[in-house]
């Protein structure tokens, strides 16, 4: 659908070119608004771009392997389902995404995260938790058993308090 629409707009643009940009402007719109999959792995980014917090409906985000220290800003995806930002240099989870009640797989594998947020309980909605690789070395129980049925990687190599 995406491709037909956008080649309609493309044979408009040579008979009408004011036309054309407005219509390619009501699309592009139209297509943001209701984007929910980004995947900007391996883009070498540094930190989240602003214009990726107007994505409303954002269910889907993938800022693997690039360069990221912070997710600074990510609390305003409140759609956000799924998040990895494995293979980055972050070295804390901020309080900001504590605030994605309807996160449901976090993946940060791979980074330099000594510990968790105080409020990582707030996200009642995890089941799917990957730390493998970082700088963790306990979980503190009280943090975890309010997520009921959490999967956490890998779960042999942490000792509770």
């Amino acid at each position: 659908m995406l491709n037909k629409t956008i080649w309609v707009v493309i044979i408009y643009h040579v008979s009408k070119s004011i036309t054309f940009f407005y219509s390619f402007r009501c699309v592009l719109s139209c297509l943001l608004s209701t984007l929910s999959v980004v995947e900007y792995a391996v883009a070498v980014l540094q930190e989240l771009h602003p214009g990726l917090f107007q994505l409303r409906a954002l269910s889907y985000l993938d800022v693997s392997h690039n360069r990221l220290s912070s997710l600074e800003g990510i609390a305003r995806l409140q759609n956000l389902r799924h998040l990895n930002a494995s293979n980055n240099r972050l070295q804390q989870l901020q309080d900001d995404v504590t605030s994605l009640y309807l996160l449901q797989q976090l993946d940060v594998s791979f980074n330099r995260i000594s510990q968790l947020p105080l409020n990582f309980d707030l996200l009642r909605g995890l089941r799917h938790l990957d730390l493998s690789h970082n700088r963790i070395t306990e979980l503190p129980n009280d943090r975890l058993d309010v997520l009921g049925s959490v999967q956490v990687w890998p779960a042999r190599r942490f000792k509770t308090l």
